[in-house]
């Protein structure tokens, strides 16, 4: 069977992945935006600032090892035990810094025994941010969809159930977390007993794997947070306010060039596929994102107008990120392509050139006010990162070509 037959199966992985990413960014809008209304402003700080911190613990617990089971779990020799050993692990780094959080009582919320509730949220929502990698490695894009969904849904009808309560944003965003973690840890677990074994070559796990693409987790959300956080400190104001709104709407848009990568690796895990034929079976998909940016672009001043008239000034840099997202579009393809040949210490190089350069370049922007200077330095680095990492396969395979492994 030819590449153009199987390409139905990358879009039947990518598609449900991007739907349920969307869906659920939107329950969690829905869900602060329901809290602000049953709960006074206090009660949705302390409880929000304590949710970021877990959240944030875990997403770092699980970054090393996200990436690394993408590409990992469908073809190792022992995919039942890597399961559990990475899912251990990320538990438990996430509850250590849980409980470093905890005792040192860096979260206000009024409740007994924190410094234990703390890391043992922090360690359920670790493997709650590993699912989607272990799900999508394994095609469950039904459950991914659940899960994610069904937490979506959960805890904002759990929230609305417990209005009133001192504790009940708390309690609304754990609880769900408790019935979703142990059905997909199941699911899985379930999935890998009867797997088919694969004929593709069996790949293990290596310290320089894991050590790479934890610093790649740890320069991402530096890049993420870094450029919010440099408009505030550097300009502050309404010009933070601007940065902020334009900066959420792009991070969002460009999870679907991550997923993206996350398809082509599986897909090209799965089926043995090198480079140019990733490329190849992926490459549909890529004119329709670029596109999108182009709509987005004219769109901006729409979308800017959802957010209120004073976001108005904002459309150079809305427009001008909307370009840099169909960078990403292709730096995604190229890191799916560094990963497949197991060149994981360029994925990280490239990425920490992406976040300095996006950084630096918001430091001096935001210096003089400028929010076209933000937009140029995330044209540039994104531009950066893509020469650093694409391939002679990568290139070949949007050519619709072959070339000899090594490239």
């Amino acid at each position: 069977m030819g590449d153009e037959a199987r390409g139905g199966s990358l879009l039947r992985l990518f598609g449900p992945a991007v739907i349920a990413s969307f869906s659920a960014s939107i329950l969690g809008f829905a869900f602060w935006v329901v809290a602000a209304r049953l709960y006074t402003p206090a009660q949705v700080g302390i409880t929000g600032s304590t949710i970021s911190m877990v959240s944030g613990i875990g997403t770092a617990a699980a970054g090393g090892l996200y990436a690394v089971l993408l590409r990992v779990l469908p073809v190792h020799e022992a995919p039942r035990r890597l399961l559990w050993v990475a899912s251990a692990a990320t538990m438990g780094f996430g509850a250590a810094m849980g409980l470093v959080v905890g005792v040192l009582h860096l979260s206000r919320l009024s409740v007994s025994l924190l410094w234990l509730l703390i890391p043992a949220a922090a360690s359920v929502w670790s493997f709650f941010a590993l699912q989607d990698s272990i799900l999508l490695s394994l095609r469950k894009t039904r459950v991914l969809f659940l899960s994610n969904v069904g937490f979506g849904l959960a805890k904002l009808l759990l929230l609305v159930a417990f209005g009133g309560y001192a504790l009940g944003i708390a309690g609304a965003w754990l609880l769900p977390l408790l019935l979703v973690v142990p059905v997909v840890a199941l699911v899985a677990d379930r999935a890998l007993a009867t797997a088919t074994p694969t004929e593709a070559a069996t790949m293990k796990v290596t310290p320089r794997h894991v050590l790479a693409e934890y610093w790649n987790s740890f320069v991402v959300v530096f890049s993420i947070a870094g450029v919010p956080m440099v408009a505030t400190l550097v300009a502050g104001g309404a010009f933070s306010g601007l940065v902020y709104v334009c900066w959420t709407v792009y991070t969002a848009s460009d999870m679907t060039s991550t997923w993206l990568s996350n398809a082509m690796v599986v897909t090209a895990t799965e089926r043995g596929f090198d480079v140019p034929r990733a490329v190849r079976n992926g490459r549909s998909i890529i004119p329709v994102m670029v596109a999108g940016s182009a709509v987005a672009i004219a769109l901006s001043p729409i979308i800017l107008a959802i957010f209120g008239a004073r976001y108005a000034a904002a459309l150079p840099l809305m427009r001008l990120l909307f370009v840099a997202f169909a960078i990403r579009v292709l730096v995604g393809v190229a890191l799916a392509g560094r990963r497949i040949e197991q060149h994981y210490w360029r994925v990280a190089g490239g990425q920490s050139v992406y976040a300095v350069g996006v950084v630096g370049g918001a430091i001096l922007a935001a210096r003089s006010h400028s929010l076209v200077g933000i937009g140029v330095a995330v044209i540039l680095a994104a531009s950066l990162e893509l020469v650093l990492t694409a391939s002679r396969g990568m290139v070949a395979g949007l050519r619709g070509a072959d070339v000899p492994a090594g490239g």
